[in-house]
């Protein structure tokens, strides 16, 4: 399991780096005992809120890349809409940790070639933040719990109606039931023209 904060960017920058650099990322982020490497990142550029962000990493590989900035925004959305969701923010509110540079006008897109020291500390501390924010709220236990008994894969336990249907097909099936997976062929066709369709 790989966590990040905010994956449209995070992920984003590391997948276009590595080819900008000329490498391949399906090379990186595919498992080495799968034979063929497969990597996509699909962003959700549609929803403005981040607790029904969709974006997804797809990948071959025995990993689950969970955007942990979506994850908490689903799971804390009945508690009503938080101002700001960024990291140090996030923190601050939870555990009461941010992040600092040390240092008063610091140009973050470019320290890594001024401060190469400072860059590496700076970027530890959302390591740090992102463990701290967890072993408080507990998203990620909570996350792989729905998984398990919905019966339901990482990337879509959130989806409330797969997750639900999922469910259901679970406690039928533990039934001696299955649900039907076509249900056009309970009804009669429709005979005609139906009203607000149209013609090819």
């Amino acid at each position: 399991m790989k966590i990040l904060w905010n994956n449209d960017f995070d992920f984003i920058t590391l997948h276009n780096r590595l080819k900008r650099l000329g490498h391949d990322p399906s090379e990186f982020f595919s498992s080495s005992d799968f034979p063929y490497k497969y990597s996509y990142y699909r962003q959700d550029k549609f929803s403005k809120d981040y607790s029904t962000k969709n974006s997804q990493y797809i990948t071959a590989s025995h990993t689950n890349w969970i955007d942990q900035l979506a994850l908490y925004a689903s799971l804390n959305k009945a508690n009503g809409v938080i101002e700001s969701y960024k990291l140090e923010d996030i923190g601050m509110k939870e555990v009461g940790e941010g992040k600092e540079t040390s240092e008063e006008g610091v140009d973050m897109f470019d320290l890594y070639n001024t401060n190469y020291r400072l860059f590496m500390i700076y970027n530890i501390q959302d390591t740090i933040l992102l463990a701290m924010i967890e072993a408080k709220v507990k998203n990620i236990d909570l996350l792989y719990q729905l998984a398990t008994i919905a019966n339901t894969r990482i990337s879509h336990v959130l989806k409330k109606t797969v997750s639900l249907r999922n469910l259901a097909d679970k406690f039928y099936s533990s039934n001696g039931y299955t649900i039907s997976n076509n249900r056009s062929k309970l009804y009669p066709k429709a005979a005609g023209k139906i009203a607000g369709a149209s013609t090819l």
